[in-house]
């Protein structure tokens, strides 16, 4: 059995999952390193940037907890369409509170703790999806391919 690269996105469903993959970890790139650049030149505090990572645990741990559970559970699109919908307005607030220049350290921790709960609320429901719409015979390939996607985005 010979196996393509390119396999897994020859179903539709899955390459439309793949590239909210690849737009959803851009996002939290992009997330990442405006809010750090942004503490950094408004607080020019280095302890405040390293903060970042600290919110992100905080809620990423009961997060990863019970993410898995609410996948199982809940309609795994909806759940996806709902934690990337609350990611874009919370990222659309932060950019429009900067704009009115009434932006703080809080409002930023904050979001950053909503879009680090709302992915890894995402991540479960996404990775259990792929056995959904994937046939076995190219399962570890669309695996292969979410992870590296995901890493290299």
């Amino acid at each position: 059995m010979e196996t393509k690269l390119w396999g897994p996105f020859l179903y539709r469903d899955y390459r439309v999952l793949w590239t909210i993959l690849v737009f959803g970890s851009i996002v939290v790139w992009m997330r990442i390193l405006s809010t750090a650049q942004w503490l950094l030149d408004e607080t020019g505090s280095a302890y405040l940037v390293g903060l970042i990572g600290v919110v992100q645990l905080i809620v990423q741990i009961p997060a990863t907890l019970w993410a898995g559970t609410l996948a199982d559970r809940a309609n795994r699109k909806h759940l996806i369409t709902v934690a990337h919908g609350i990611t874009g307005i919370t990222l659309l607030s932060l950019g429009l509170l900067d704009l009115k220049g009434v932006l703080t350290p809080s409002m930023i921790y904050l979001g950053i703790a909503i879009t680090a709960g709302t992915h890894m609320l995402a991540s479960p429901a996404r990775s259990a999806l792929i056995p959904i719409i994937i046939p076995e015979n190219k399962l570890l390939l669309a695996t292969s391919t979410d992870t590296a996607s995901q890493n290299g985005a």
